[in-house]
């Protein structure tokens, strides 16, 4: 791969970064509260519209941003998601341990939001009652987004600079 008379790594590098810079924008301009809130927002429960305004963002952003991302990596990298960093390294033992790490947040996720005081601390969604249920979304909307946030900083932004200024450089 090139474009014009830059080495396939530095082409890979322009391809990544652009890609970045319209994911950002599609995901910044494509989840403004209240354009969010006008297509998808409960008109008779302010505290529903919220929520879901709130849930609709997180997803937005998991598209914008993992999606580029894991295409990018198949389709402009040789190596794909494993020249993102986007691989467990160590196989099924990293993702027992990740699915180990996920259960024990969401135990103690549950077990947080029965306290009265879990509202205050979260700003974003401020249900008065906080179910099982909505807990459940809640974590697996935050999972989905953060998963999507770590493919796109780490695989898209981070994984280009490696090979041409080094591990060290690329993370400063």
């Amino acid at each position: 791969m090139s474009l014009g008379n830059l080495s396939d790594v530095e082409a890979r590098a322009v391809i990544a970064y652009a890609t970045a810079a319209l994911a950002f924008a599609a995901y910044h301009f494509g989840s403004r509260p209240a354009f969010v809130e006008r297509l998808f927002g409960p008109r008779d429960d302010p505290e529903r519209a919220r929520t879901t305004v709130s849930w609709w963002r997180r997803l937005w952003g998991a598209a914008w941003y993992g999606l580029p991302a894991l295409a990018l990596g198949d389709a402009a990298f040789p190596g794909g998601a494993a020249d993102l960093y986007l691989t467990a390294p160590h196989g099924g033992l990293a993702w027992a341990a990740t699915g180990a790490a996920l259960v024990v947040l969401a135990a103690v996720m549950a077990l947080g939001a029965r306290r009265p005081f879990y509202p205050d601390n979260y700003p974003e969604v401020r249900e008065r009652a906080w179910t099982a249920g909505l807990t459940a979304r809640n974590a697996l909307v935050w999972a989905g987004y953060l998963i999507a946030y770590e493919a796109f900083y780490r695989g898209l932004l981070l994984a280009p600079l490696v090979p041409l200024v080094g591990p060290v450089a690329a993370v400063a």
